[in-house]
């Protein structure tokens, strides 16, 4: 997130005209996604807030009818002798989720 502001400054009663604006960026705060299976199985995915927003917008877009069946949590432990790992969660499987945010 981008906050944008100006500066004003007063001295004895006599404010100057705003100061050219500057910007701050926030960084994106993280979330811990916890997924419940109809298996009772629970997955957690540590992910942007952005990442979160993307996985909600999957599970809404399909609980209308649209979209891919499964979402892919790539998994970023990659152990040998694997390059690459993936997860796929199917949605009609899931039985709630959960998305506990935090700073970093």
């Amino acid at each position: 997130m981008t906050y944008y502001y100006a500066v004003r400054a007063v001295k004895n009663s006599v404010e100057s005209a705003d100061s050219n604006i500057a910007s701050a960026m926030v960084e994106n705060n993280v979330a811990t996604l916890q997924i419940k299976l109809c298996t009772t199985d629970i997955y957690e995915y540590k992910m942007t807030m952005n990442e979160v927003s993307n996985f909600i917008t999957w599970y809404t877009d399909r609980a209308n009818g649209t979209g891919l069946p499964f979402y892919i949590f790539p998994d970023s432990t990659n152990i040998e002798p694997y390059t690459k790992i993936d997860e796929y969660i199917i949605h009609d499987k899931i039985v709630w989720f959960k998305v506990n945010e935090y700073l970093k």
